[in-house]
């Protein structure tokens, strides 16, 4: 019986091909031979170090690297890991993704919306990225997606032909007259909220910085600023309303317009506290908007603190304008005069959350806005 592997340059024949391979690397250097082995030691006589046998033939050994590629969604509340297909080198796939692959450039392309639980979630930046495996011996990627939803507000009554409603979210009653919305805090009685829209139908409104008509003596302070986002997560200023003379005070209001200037992804929620109790928090349209806020004679001490800012999605880049009127309604013309003190460490600092290469960025963005105006404005 002939044997069934013969070498074409010399004609000895062999019974397997990995013999007739390391016969022709052996005795014939330089020629071709058939890629055949038997073992991991077959081909790394025929190739070197770095070669296996697989499945009966040589392959070179690669090295690769971890890459693992995740997304979440968030609207207003901590990102929550969801699952998204995506294409990594036009092949489909699906987060959470875990696979060692080799060095090299990538292009991942995820779906610019996805729809959970009939909510729409927006990519943050683009959907389009290369990346270059691996950074630091692995690569890390997450896409977030972000959706900026309303609250959803419970109508409490109509009166007058107003509708009055309870926030959701912050549990503050408010309604909206001529254009203004009126907040109260959540234990406001409903016939004070019924005697403020009385007020507004049967007398003339009163102009965004009030008119003091139902105080004997008013004193009014102004402040304006830009705050600028940036990177980050959103940005405030706090203010110190005071000194207030105590023994005449009545009580007072907050006249706000709202402006959203500019922004690279849109929607920003605007909060105000007074005292550290959040009494006005909703979403920014595009017109400015005009909020216009009670503060009970029990809510107001000697100094008061004031927080105006707004929150953002990462990267959003949104300028927001804030426009500050504070009447303090007196019994007579108070011993010291009230102003406001813009607090130089009152920028918030943020942590933004940059997805970028493969890895995530981490930076601390000081955001400083504008030079605030004040003014102080006594009506007697």
């Amino acid at each position: 019986m002939s044997l069934p592997w013969c070498c074409e340059y010399c004609g000895a024949c062999f019974s397997s091909c990995p013999e007739l391979a390391l016969h022709i690397h052996d005795q014939h250097p330089g020629q071709a031979f058939p890629n055949c082995c038997g073992g991991d030691a077959d081909c790394q006589t025929l190739f070197g170090a770095g070669w296996v046998c697989s499945g009966g033939v040589c392959v070179e050994l690669t090295e690769t690297y971890p890459m693992l590629i995740s997304a979440d969604a968030s609207s207003d509340s901590v990102p929550v890991s969801i699952q998204v297909q995506f294409t990594l080198n036009g092949e489909i796939k699906y987060t959470p993704y875990a696979e060692s692959l080799p060095a090299g450039s990538y292009r991942l392309i995820f779906p610019q919306t996805v729809v959970i639980d009939a909510v729409t979630y927006t990519i943050l930046g683009n959907n389009d990225f290369t990346i270059t495996h691996p950074q630091n011996g692995e690569t890390y990627f997450k896409a977030s997606y972000f959706a900026y939803l309303p609250p959803i507000d419970t109508l409490i009554e109509t009166y007058r032909g107003v509708d009055v409603y309870r926030e959701t979210k912050t549990n503050t009653i408010y309604f909206r007259y001529v254009g203004v919305k009126y907040v109260f805090s959540p234990n406001t009685s409903m016939d004070i909220v019924r005697a403020r829209i009385d007020e507004l139908i049967e007398t003339t409104p009163p102009p965004p910085n009030g008119d003091g008509a139902t105080w004997p003596h008013t004193e009014q302070m102004h402040f304006s600023e830009t705050l600028e986002g940036g990177f980050g997560l959103g940005a405030s200023r706090m203010l110190v309303v005071g000194p207030v003379d105590m023994s005449v005070i009545l009580g007072g209001r907050l006249d706000v317009t709202i402006t959203y200037q500019s922004y690279v992804v849109p929607g920003v929620t605007a909060r105000i506290h007074w005292n550290g109790n959040l009494v006005y928090e909703g979403i920014v349209p595009q017109m400015p908007l005009v909020v216009s806020i009670d503060i009970a004679q029990g809510s107001i001490g000697a100094n008061n603190g004031l927080k105006i800012g707004f929150s953002q999605g990462p990267l959003s880049f949104s300028v927001v304008e804030f426009d500050v009127w504070v009447t303090l309604g007196y019994s007579e013309p108070p011993s010291v005069e009230p102003g406001i003190d813009p607090q130089e460490d009152g920028l918030a600092k943020y942590l933004p959350y940059i997805v970028a290469g493969g890895g995530a960025l981490l930076l601390i963005y000081l955001l400083t806005g504008r030079g605030p105006s004040v003014v102080v404005v006594r009506k007697d």
